[in-house]
Formats: C-alpha cells, structure tokens, sequence
C-alpha cells in the first residue's frame, strides 16, 4: 500500500510538457494507416409501454391469462400504495374486467394502431381495412364496431362489439373459450356465441372453423364410425346415491316451433298417456297454449311404443285434453318421416350436444335431477345459435 506515490509521478510534468509538442509523422504506404474512416450507425428501437402480445403467446387458456394480468395489477397497485403486503389473489369481477380491457387495449394497440390513429383524427382512408365497420373508441379506449343502433334499448356488447384481429393468439383463446361454454358445437352456434358476448372477430366464420378443425374434443365426438349403431331410446339414470341405487329409464320429448325454430324439452318418467299429459301441461304453462301440434305416426311414434313394450292406451285422453284446450293434434302419414324434417333436424342437433355434455359426466352420478338439469342446457344450447335469438313459441308447435 503506497502511503506516498514515487518520486518520479511528482516530477514528471515538466517531461509530458515536452512531449506534447512531439510532431508525430504519417507515412503514406504504411499499412496501418487507413486514408478513410467509417462510421456505423446502430439504431435502438425502444420497446412500447405496452404488455406486448408475444408474452400472451405462453398461455392456452382465456380464463388464466385475464386471472394472470389481474394478479399482475394488484401487485403493481400494491407497489405504487407502498403496501407491505403484496396482494395477489383476484378480489371480484370487476377485477377479471379490467384485466379484459387491459388484454383487449394492448392488442388493438399493436395490431390496429394505424387504425386507431385514423379514428382519433376521425379521418378514415379509403384502404383502411375497418371502414366498412365504422369503428370509434369507447371511454377506455377498445375499439368497437359503429353502425346505426346506438338508441337501441340493448347492451353496448350487443349494439358495438369489440372489434377482434384475425391469425391471433388472443383472438384464438377467445374463441376456444366460448366454444368450450357451448358444449363444442359447431360453427354456427360458436359464432353465434360468440357475437351474443360482444366480440367481432375479422374473418369470423374462417377463423372458428380452424380453431374448432384443431379441438381434439370435437374430433373425438364427431369422427367417423366404422359401424354407425343406433342409440338405445330411453336413457338410464340410476335411482339414489348410494352403492345399492337401481337403474331406471328415462325418455324426453322435444316441442319445437315450426316458425321461430325453438326448443323446449320435456322429461318423462315412462311412455304413458298421464306422464304424456303431464309434460304437455308444462309445456302450455311455461310456453303458452298451441293452436296446432304435429308429430309422427307409424313407426316413429306407435311402432317405437310397442318396441319398448309399451301401448298408448287412452289416446282417447289425450284427445279430449287437447281439445279442451283448443288444440288439434295432426300426425303425418305413416312412413313419411321426410315430412318431419323440421322436428328431426333439432332431434339430431340435441343429440350432439346432449354427448358433448354428458362427456364429463359419469353414468353413476346421472340422477334425475341431473338428467333434467342436463335436458335443460341442451335446450338453451340450441335455443342460442343465433345473435339475437328471442325464442317464442307460436301456435304452430311439435
């Protein structure tokens, strides 16, 4: 350790004195002498304040990335408050809502931005790619689609839905979400629902066909057969909870109206005029009373009773119910199953979602209670493939 440095850096000033004034020559062949100097120039691009859509691509499900980004704003609020205790967990709703808007904001900012310029300075160019949608920005900044219906007595999600990029991830994971909350239906029921949330998405129906094209559940439900085999009629339900409960059988008939296509399904616990009776009872209680009702004959109705070994006995009751209430039953001819294509049409779309639905439920755990809970989500499935869908039954039902 130098307490005091040498005696030769206290004495060498005079010395550097003389050398600054040193000429220094250049030779002109010497090798190491470049005539010109280059000069780079490196340009920074300095990242956007943004959340950046290439950190959502790590998630593959909506539920968990809004659950991810709301956790992200409560601790940075709990940052900014200088609060001890970092809170992570998600409070409300509201929380998972905001988060939304954050998620949303971000990606219209990377992907619309041009667009969003446009609109600020509500000039539109002729190659702006929504001008057919007349987009604006809401109070928090989502850009939604325009139109006429802004005195409509609807929801904002309704009359301007949020306007969503083609060949996104985000856009993606929505669609996936509300696939899944349809019961992996197709198309046109998962764009329905789509729109009926709020969301406008640019190439709408290619986009959800290729997002379902990837479901491995749908490949599972809808893939060939090598033998198609008839489903047995009645479906079983086991009576009780516990390890000696018995089986029991259950059958459902289906209402549909001939002019606005809706559903109501009904539950019967056997194939008797009285459980007949009674579900129609239901059904003119909750729907209203029909002026006309048409159903099958022959082998779809009377030949599927006597398979199962039972007889509609008193028609005569049923007859005179019906006409105590001002309603004509009419059935079509025997083997002209082709004339009830409205009806058979709904059968097969039940059917589909009832498997879809029934996928996570195990058989010991199909109750009665369940299997009418279940016949109930498989007709408002149905009833909600289209955006504003208002199901009314019209005297002209099956």
């Amino acid at each position: 350790m130098w307490i005091v440095g040498p005696e030769i850096l206290r004495t060498c000033r005079a010395a550097e004195g003389d050398m600054m004034g040193f000429d220094v020559e250049l030779l002109a062949n010497d090798p190491e002498v470049y005539p010109e100097a280059a000069v780079s120039c490196k340009k920074t691009v300095i990242p956007s304040r943004g959340l950046g859509n290439h950190r959502f691509s790590r998630f593959s499900s909506w539920k968990v990335i809004k659950r991810a980004i709301s956790n992200l704003k409560g601790v940075a609020k709990s940052w900014k408050n200088n609060s001890s205790r970092k809170d992570k967990q998600v409070k409300s709703p509201r929380d998972l809502q905001e988060a939304e808007t954050t998620i949303l904001r971000s990606l219209q900012s990377e992907t619309f931005s041009k667009e969003i310029e446009e609109v600020k300075k509500e000039k539109l160019s002729k190659n702006n790619k929504l001008i057919a949608l007349q987009p604006y920005l809401d109070q928090k900044g989502i850009l939604r689609v325009g139109g006429r219906l802004k005195h409509a007595q609807l929801s904002e999600r309704a009359t301007n839905p949020i306007i969503l990029p083609k060949n996104n991830h985000i856009t993606d994971l929505v669609i996936k979400h509300l696939h899944q909350q349809c019961n992996h239906q197709g198309r046109h029921i998962t764009l329905g629902r789509l729109r009926s949330e709020g969301y406008w998405v640019l190439g709408g129906h290619k986009q959800v066909a290729k997002v379902i094209q990837g479901c491995v559940t749908c490949r599972r439900l809808r893939g060939k057969h090598e033998t198609q085999i008839m489903a047995n009629l009645p479906f079983q339900i086991s009576r009780g909870k516990t390890r000696a409960s018995c089986q029991a059988k259950r059958w459902a008939v289906m209402f549909t109206c001939m002019y606005t296509r809706g559903v109501h399904i009904e539950v019967l616990e056997s194939m008797d005029s009285s459980s007949f009776i009674n579900a129609l009872r239901r059904f003119f209680a909750i729907r209203g009373p029909a002026k006309q009702i048409r159903s099958d004959c022959g082998t779809n109705f009377v030949g599927a009773c006597s398979k199962l070994g039972h007889e509609l006995h008193d028609k005569n009751t049923v007859k005179r119910f019906l006409l105590d209430h001002g309603c004509e039953w009419i059935f079509n001819p025997p083997h002209a199953s082709h004339m009830g294509g409205a009806w058979e049409r709904m059968i097969g779309i039940a059917r589909r979602i009832l498997d879809g639905v029934m996928r996570d439920v195990k058989p010991s755990q199909i109750t009665h209670e369940v299997f009418v809970t279940l016949m109930a989500e498989v007709a408002a499935t149905i009833n909600s493939r289209d955006h504003f869908c208002q199901i009314v039954i019209f005297p002209s039902c099956h």
